[in-house]
């Protein structure tokens, strides 16, 4: 997997990390990695669609379904799409491919957007805090799990401008 696409996203080159990824698999150059990539770039873009959710089954289907880190964004994008029941399932696999018999700090926000679908606000908000960054990832990743929990967080907790409103009149 080239790390060229983390490193343009990062460095906020958001479009030409996803032009890079699209030529890649335009060339059929592209690894499991690449489609994985791609998928999670749309994922924290917020421009999650069929096209994501191909883009996610391919890169854990290249990776003969092992890989940790595709099924968790698998899961993330069933569960952006409203597929719960599929992203638990999803979420719960991955969460088994690991040593660890508990959710790791990206698989809470997966656990957040579960919830968060289903309703359930508390439970997302209590999932949201409870996200860390991943082993080698800045506390500020553009990409990452944390910034994207705490945008969530942000969404839930301020009051609507409809209940602002209200406040005022």
């Amino acid at each position: 997997m080239d790390m060229k696409p983390t490193a343009l996203f990062r460095a906020g080159h958001v479009q030409d990390s996803e032009d890079f990824l699209v030529k890649q698999i335009a060339r059929g150059k592209a690894s499991p990695g690449d489609f994985n990539n791609l998928a999670w770039d749309h994922v924290a873009r917020g421009i999650v669609d069929s096209r994501t959710l191909e883009y996610a089954r391919k890169g854990t289907q290249g990776s003969g379904e092992r890989s940790a880190a595709a099924a968790h964004t698998l899961a993330t994008v069933l569960a952006e799409l409203g597929r719960t029941a599929e992203a638990r399932e999803t979420i719960l696999r991955e969460i088994g491919m690991s040593d660890k018999d508990q959710p790791r700090g990206a698989d809470w926000f997966t656990l957040g957007r579960i919830a968060e679908s289903l309703g359930e606000l508390d439970a997302a908000i209590a999932c949201y805090q409870k996200v860390t960054p991943e082993e080698n990832e800045p506390a500020d990743d553009p990409r990452g799990c944390l910034v994207l929990a705490k945008r969530r967080l942000a969404g839930l907790t301020k009051p609507s401008s409809e209940n602002t409103l209200k406040l005022k009149l």
